[in-house]
């Protein structure tokens, strides 16, 4: 299948490299070329601008930074798109932003679908991805050559703007069980507990969320490559709990955990993992 890919980051890469991989032909745009350029090959060309990548594609997957950009790169390459093309737009953006992206496309006789993904580097690395999709039942079928490559499972949520709706809540509630983790942790060393005994009595058991074994070796090297960058993690609370307040709802845990991700990012930590809220919390004045 011919696809354009904008977007080459963290996830856009290995997402793009899955698909060369399984037989598909790309025409990839990054705004840091030299990105995209370690993914150019026999079947994987450089555009020069988003407009160039979507030209005469059936499907144009978008995987970008965060609302300002989606909208932006939308218009520079909808007017390129031909009828009936789809746009699988798998950034993470708030639900009012996929509704407003979807009733653009449909300006371009564009079909859109709102596709997040829950998963970092790893699964997508994998081909282990969950699409969480709002759409069209037929749209969402079309992208199946995508998501078959690229996903372990597909959540149809219902119409567009409910795939972001959901990609909300999770990383919110990612974002929230991370700080709380940390700050269990602080407790416990301040009882006099060994770290890596509690580690090893938390870690799998039925109190701690599954994904913290794999950010064990991160917090306890101090090592924090970055699979989800901290930056991004508090541009998803902050868009959470915008989201929050549209349906009238006061979030404390949440505004306090984006508070401390706030701290965190001035403090360095913006372009490390976001599990670096780990060091940052244990750190004395932090």
């Amino acid at each position: 299948m011919q696809i354009g890919f904008i977007g080459i980051g963290l996830m856009g890469s290995r997402m793009a490299k899955n698909l060369i991989k399984a037989g598909h032909t790309l025409t990839l745009y990054n705004r840091t070329e030299a990105r995209a350029l370690k993914l150019q090959g026999p079947t994987a060309t450089i555009a020069q601008s988003p407009g160039a990548a979507a030209i005469d594609k059936p499907l144009v997957i978008t995987m970008l930074s965060d609302p300002p950009t989606v909208r932006e790169v939308a218009d520079a390459f909808l007017p390129f798109m031909k009828k009936d093309a789809i746009w699988m737009n798998c950034s993470t953006i708030d639900p009012n932003t996929a509704r407003d992206m979807g009733q653009l496309a449909q300006r371009f006789n564009v079909r859109y679908v709102d596709a997040p993904v829950a998963g970092s580097t790893a699964p997508a690395a994998a081909g282990e991805l969950v699409f969480l999709v709002g759409g069209q039942p037929e749209d969402v079928k079309a992208t199946e050559p995508v998501t078959q490559v690229c996903g372990k499972a597909v959540h149809h949520l219902g119409k567009v703007g409910q795939g972001a709706a959901a990609k909300m809540v999770i990383n919110l509630l990612l974002a929230q069980q991370m700080t709380i983790f940390t700050e269990s942790m602080q407790l416990a060393t301040a009882l006099g507990l060994k770290q890596d005994q509690m580690l090893d009595i938390l870690i799998g058991g039925p109190v701690t969320a599954p994904y913290l074994a794999h950010k064990r070796e991160k917090i306890t090297t101090d090592q924090y490559e970055p699979e989800f960058p901290l930056k991004w993690m508090l541009k998803d609370v902050r868009l959470a709990l915008q989201c929050a307040r549209e349906q009238g709802l006061d979030l404390p845990v949440g505004h306090a955990s984006q508070q401390l991700y706030e701290a965190a990012a001035k403090a360095s930590w913006s372009e490390k993992d976001f599990s670096a809220i780990w060091s940052h919390l244990l750190t004395p004045d932090h």
